[in-house]
């Protein structure tokens, strides 16, 4: 692995929701009818793993690639979304869209004022969409090795961590063995939210 970029939970600009003790109370009052937009299943999963942690739901609208859903929230056809930061921080800053956390353990550089789930009172939700590299499973050990070692270097190099952190990622180097056992973990969480909010069956 060579990176993690930290999601952010996103409403209008226009949105009286400031807080994410504000959409979660709005969500309650909302009878999960309120409308939240995703681009991929990943970004759907890490918003349904917040309503079950806080013990609400809404009403999903598919779209198609986070760009979509950005731009479908910014337009208010939806009331709030989750997307990495590179894809929302132009809106942010160009004030069509507020955000409410990060999904991070600590506050962003790019985000300063915006505080983390766990700051916002939902401990436990923190995700990142994640950058790694894959070979097809019968490649040469040596060769795997060998690659990883230069990728790793790159990433560990003050000219990488700086590269990555333009891009509003946190450098997170692992090797093929620790990446293999965090897939693994990523893969079954993922699958156990899957499981309790029905996606499984979709």
């Amino acid at each position: 692995m060579a990176a993690r970029f930290p999601m952010v939970f996103v409403v209008p600009a226009a949105s009286p929701l400031r807080s994410m003790a504000d959409l979660t109370a709005h969500l309650r009052a909302g009878g999960g009818k309120v409308p939240f937009g995703s681009g991929t299943a990943t970004y759907r999963l890490a918003i349904e793993q917040y309503h079950l942690q806080a013990g609400v739901a809404g009403t999903h609208v598919p779209y198609k690639g986070t760009s979509a859903a950005v731009m479908g929230l910014a337009a208010g056809d939806v009331a709030y979304s989750l997307a990495e930061i590179s894809a929302v921080a132009p809106l942010i800053k160009g004030g069509r869209l507020r955000a409410l956390a990060v999904t991070s353990r600590q506050r962003l550089r790019d985000l300063p004022e915006v505080p983390t789930m766990a700051e916002a009172g939902i401990p436990g939700h923190e995700v990142h969409a994640w950058v790694g590299g894959f070979f097809p499973a019968r490649t040469d050990p040596a060769i795997v090795a060998k690659v990883a070692k230069a990728v790793l270097d790159v990433v560990r190099s003050a000219e990488g961590t700086a590269y990555i952190e333009s891009l509003g990622g946190i450098p997170a180097p692992m090797g093929p063995k620790e990446l293999d056992a965090f897939q693994e973990s990523e893969v079954a969480q993922l699958r156990a939210v899957a499981a309790r909010v029905g996606m499984e069956q979709e």
